[in-house]
């Protein structure tokens, strides 16, 4: 994990943990992808099964680009582009970390995110955008003082506690989503991507100290 964080600092994000992840205009992000050697599309897949994807990462390798290229469904809130811009950029970060040949296609998805727990290239990405929304200060104070006052058993008791659900909320004001006023099949989807995220930030804390 911290040879992961390492990269992304060192590549990406040098504030990365210490600061939250500025998510920026779309200008913004290709002028950060190509400042990392990556191309950067943005395309608008609006219809049901095209809103399931986020984005997408091509490695170097896959023959279709001079570059590796990120490309984002910019049909997404601003704060689900900005989150799928920051796991894309993360693919790109630690390809290195985890070559393997012939498999430079990384798909980004709004469901699925059980499975990123067990493919070790996917869980690098998405722990770098835990890390960009919930810095360590922040973090810290919304898990372990919380956790301090609460009696929990078990992991999912504490992932499961109040502070959790809170820090959701919080994440989702700051970057103005408002998951009322979407659909329910949407709204469904987003949540599930701010349960992983925030669980994953919690288990950062407890298990790495990160």
């Amino acid at each position: 994990m911290r040879e992961i964080v390492s990269e992304a600092k060192r590549k990406a994000w040098p504030h990365l943990n210490n600061e939250a992840v500025r998510m920026g205009s779309m200008r913004e992000f290709a002028e950060r992808a190509s400042s990392v050697g990556a191309d950067f599309r943005i395309t608008k897949m609006t219809w049901p099964s095209g809103l399931s994807v986020l984005g997408f990462y091509l490695g170097s390798d896959s023959g279709l680009e001079k570059r590796p290229l990120i490309c984002l469904n910019g049909a997404h809130h601003p704060m689900a582009v900005g989150t799928a811009f920051i796991h894309e950029v993360g693919h790109h970060v630690t390809a290195k970390l985890f070559s393997t040949r012939n498999e430079s296609v990384q798909l980004s998805r709004q469901t699925g995110y059980e499975a990123h727990l067990s493919d070790p290239r996917e869980l690098a990405a998405d722990v770098l955008v835990s890390l960009g929304a919930y810095p360590r200060n922040m973090a810290a104070k919304l898990f372990d003082a919380a956790l301090a006052r609460e009696i929990a058993t078990s992991a999912d008791e504490r992932a499961e506690s109040h502070a959790t659900a809170s820090a959701m909320r919080g994440l989702a004001r700051r970057y103005g989503l408002d998951l009322e006023r979407l659909r329910l099949e949407q709204r469904l989807q987003y949540q599930a991507g701010l349960v992983h995220f925030t669980k994953l930030r919690q288990a950062l804390l407890d298990e790495y100290g990160l």
